[in-house]
């Protein structure tokens, strides 16, 4: 049987194609908002802490790091491609970093198997997403595409996290009764901290450390 990923249905085969259209349509703002779509799916995702090995970088790496910074020939895929949207380059040139992502997301979804955790630090995703949004800013992140900024507007209850907690919950409300209801009370204070921008990293804060109480719950020990 094969193993699947909290929100790996997202990463629809039809994404990458609509990509490479709307780029080769040489459109620059239809191009603009279907890449918008892509990342965002992507983001979706809930990739946290190198949880798809070199498939991350690969198809969303930030260029930090790299020797040539933004044209390093390592800085590929999404964040490549926004690069290039919001800089002025010409857009029908970037369908090769499309032609590429689309065969690295086929290529991840194929070794799912091999390239997800374990499901024992399956609960460490709980509050791992969220503590990567802390970890990596917008300002650090996008190169001017404002996906971050998007995906934060959405409402926290429809994220991993939200969906980790209550598929786990029977767990939790058996070793804590408490802690979900916690949860997602803050989530909605992040929500509304999201919907009127600001105190978005306390809120985040207190989310995390509400969160990160989950994965010793859901300890496995030996017997």
């Amino acid at each position: 049987m094969r193993r699947t990923w909290p929100g790996c249905s997202t990463t629809s085969s039809a994404t990458w194609p609509a990509l490479r259209t709307a780029l080769a349509s040489g459109d620059r703002a239809k191009a603009r908002t279907v890449w918008l779509t892509a990342q965002l799916t992507w983001d979706r995702v809930g990739s946290a802490y190198g949880s798809f090995n070199d498939y991350t970088d690969a198809i969303a790496g930030l260029p930090q790091g790299l020797p040539a910074g933004v044209r390093d020939p390592d800085f590929t895929g999404l964040r490549r491609i926004e690069y290039g949207l919001w800089h002025d380059e010409a857009v029908t040139g970037l369908g090769t970093y499309a032609d590429d992502l689309a065969g690295t997301v086929a290529e991840l979804r194929d070794d799912l198997p091999g390239s997800t955790p374990d499901a024992i630090d399956l609960p460490l995703r709980v509050h791992e997403i969220l503590e990567d949004a802390l970890r990596f800013p917008a300002d650090r992140a996008d190169r001017h595409g404002r996906a971050h900024r998007a995906d934060r507007r959405r409402p926290p209850t429809r994220t991993p996290p939200a969906r980790c907690s209550t598929c786990s919950g029977p767990l939790l409300d058996e070793r804590r009764p408490d802690l979900r209801p916690e949860i997602h009370t803050e989530l909605d204070a992040l929500r509304g901290a999201l919907t009127e921008r600001r105190n978005v990293a306390a809120t985040l804060g207190r989310v995390l450390e509400t969160l990160a109480q989950a994965p010793g719950l859901l300890e496995v020990t030996g017997s």
